[in-house]
């Protein structure tokens, strides 16, 4: 993955959701963008899920501040996925430029007698 922040991605893509960010937001996704690179997609699924849940986990003494700020977040990640991201017709928006991917695994295509 290349840098998600030079200025061929973000910086003349004004419909890129990143621009609208506060500068340390954007300064975290882009530590966590650089070491997640060469993972798995759901390896870093998985790991970003871990932070959100380690993060809620110390702010709230409580399960139900917990669960009502987890409800909170998630509600407010799914509409901005849905409102920034697809048209209300179900089609996703191609609103970041194409080479701003996450790449699929590698396919171990050998026969499954000969793996470890």
């Amino acid at each position: 993955m290349s840098d998600p922040f030079n200025s061929h991605q973000v910086e003349f893509n004004k419909a890129d959701p990143l621009k609208n960010q506060d500068d340390t937001r954007r300064e975290l996704f882009g530590r966590f963008s650089k070491a997640a690179n060469n993972f798995e997609q759901r390896d870093v699924i998985y790991a970003a899920a871990n932070l959100i849940l380690n993060a809620i986990r110390q702010q709230c003494p409580k399960q139900k501040q917990a669960e009502a700020m987890f409800d909170e977040m998630m509600a407010h990640a799914k509409r901005t996925l849905l409102e920034q991201h697809y048209f209300p017709s179900g089609q996703r928006r191609n609103v970041f430029p194409f080479h701003q991917v996450i790449e699929p695994p590698t396919i171990d295509a050998r026969p499954k007698s000969t793996r470890p």
